[in-house]
Formats: C-alpha cells, structure tokens, sequence
C-alpha cells in the first residue's frame, strides 16, 4: 500500500497547459519538461490515454525511501494498472511543481500533492527524477513524501 501511495503522489504534482502534440504541431523541438507538465496536468484530469502516449513501453517506477530502492512497476501495463484505481471516479488529489529543471534528459522535481480528507486541507512533498528517451518517460526515481514546510 506504501509503494502504491508513493505512486499515487508522484503522479499527483504539475499542472500546465502545454501539450506535446500542439508543439509537435507547430514545428518546434519539444521539451521534456514540457511533456512532464502535460503529463501531470492529464493525471490531475484523469486523463490516463494521454499519460499512457507519453510513457516508454518499459517505464519503470521506482521509489527510495532512504538507502532503499523499490522497483514499483516494471513497465507501461504494469504502471497504467497501477494508476487505474486512483483515476476512476475522478481524481480528487491535485498536483503542482514547487521547482523544476531539465538537465540533458532528466528532468528533476519538487512535487507537491494537495488534497481534503476529513474537510481539512492535506498536502506532502516529494523529490522526483524523471528520466526520458525520445521524449518518453522511461525511468522514474520517487523519494519518500515529506512535510512540504
């Protein structure tokens, strides 16, 4: 439950309106970063079809909780099963990037998951490490979630 709940904030944190096919569209060299935002925007919107297009067919999601690395899924089948719980019915968790950069093909993240549980307002922090190949995701580092303060 602890590795799927990792899994569930990693995904919850980017909202921006960039897609990949629109600046596919106008000619111009796409950014990782640029999919990453669109990528988490389509999660915050539960839009798995869309995150599924941007991810390799061997993505692999792994989070680290100290010395500790745990191979969550192994690939895309495994992550969109993975994923489907969280999105159907909507998906009440909201996500949003307190940094980002993109070196080369990484692209590295503060990330944090906002959402209501008993009427009050709860958020977490975590670190991420997104690797891409051909403008695909294909390797994703999650640390364990923090306090955001």
């Amino acid at each position: 439950m602890k590795s799927l709940t990792t899994l569930l904030v990693l995904l919850l944190f980017i909202s921006f309106p960039i897609t990949a096919s629109d600046k596919e569209g106008a000619g111009q060299e796409i950014k990782n970063i640029d999919i990453l935002m669109q990528y988490i925007d389509d999660y915050n919107q539960g839009r798995l079809d869309a995150m599924l297009k941007v991810m390799s067919t061997d993505i692999q999601w792994m989070s680290i909780d100290s010395n500790k690395i745990t191979v969550e899924t192994k690939n895309k089948q495994q992550l969109a099963q993975a994923l489907k719980p969280y999105l159907r019915g909507g998906n009440s968790t909201q996500s949003s990037l307190m940094h980002v950069f993109e070196n080369g093909n990484f692209v590295s993240t503060l990330e944090k998951a906002s959402w209501q549980s008993n009427g009050q307002m709860k958020s977490q922090c975590s670190i991420a490490i997104y690797e891409f190949d051909k403008n695909l995701i294909k390797n994703v580092w999650y640390h364990a979630a923090q306090s955001c303060d």
